[in-house]
């Protein structure tokens, strides 16, 4: 794609709604519906590592969580415990890569990934922090037979240039607010229980049979403190803990 032939208030539009955000998965899932906008595709996810690389979240956009789980346990074992794009999975030396899959070799992830969901093309490209770990990697997928070109890839590029400075400066010291004291004031003594216990690494699971209470109650408990503490996953929380500590 001509840079005369990009559609450069779009991208301008999109660079200026996405760096709004203050943090990391409202800035990501924007990003994705500005995307969609921009180049169609019928469903997505969002990758997010922490600074070893190590898969802390993701998100999922129309995709079964079966399916999610199984791609994540794919690369998880394949890199042992590392998530694989950091160990040659992903070319770090494109910032957007294209995979045609019918014309992929035959691995383990096609048979159980790709052919069962009926994928064609899938689109992946990432955002890095300062020191420029990848921290961000977004994978667009279609069903339909029409691939993602290489004029899609090249406005992908632009967006990328365009963002990635702000994408950076998430990561920057005091951009994450750490927990204040009213915060903490907001939370019950069972939900300060719960948060310890996240803290401590348990599952939902594992609080409800310490806490001898239902998985519905500490589902509920989680959520409450969610929206309490302003975050959206047990990452962002245990993030705002360390800030806090």
């Amino acid at each position: 794609m001509l840079q005369e032939e990009l559609p450069w208030k779009q991208l301008y539009e999109m660079a200026v709604v996405c760096c709004r955000h203050r943090k990391l998965r409202g800035f990501s899932e924007q990003l994705l519906g500005e995307l969609e906008k921009l180049i169609p595709f019928d469903e997505a996810m969002i990758l997010y590592l922490d600074g070893n690389q190590k898969l802390t979240d993701y998100y999922l956009y129309h995709i079964d969580p079966k399916w999610a789980h199984l791609y994540v346990l794919y690369y998880s074992k394949a890199e042992q415990g590392m998530y694989g794009y950091s160990g040659g999975k992903l070319d770090i030396t494109k910032d957007v890569i294209i995979h045609v899959w019918e014309n992929e070799e035959s691995a383990e992830v096609i048979p159980d990934y790709i052919r069962p969901q009926k994928l064609v093309s899938s689109m992946a490209f990432y955002l890095r922090d300062q020191s420029g770990c990848i921290r961000t990697i977004f994978s667009l997928d279609r069903l339909s037979k029409k691939h993602f070109t290489q004029q899609e890839a090249e406005l992908v590029r632009e967006a990328k240039l365009l963002l990635e400075l702000h994408h950076q400066m998430l990561y920057t010291a005091g951009t994450e607010d750490g927990l204040d004291s009213m915060e903490l004031e907001c939370l019950t003594g069972r939900e300060m229980e719960v948060v310890k216990l996240l803290q401590q690494g348990l599952s939902p699971a594992s609080i409800s049979h310490v806490l001898h209470i239902a998985p519905s109650t500490t589902n509920r408990h989680i959520s409450n403190i969610y929206k309490k503490i302003n975050v959206n996953s047990r990452v962002e929380l245990m993030i705002k803990i360390r800030k806090k500590n």
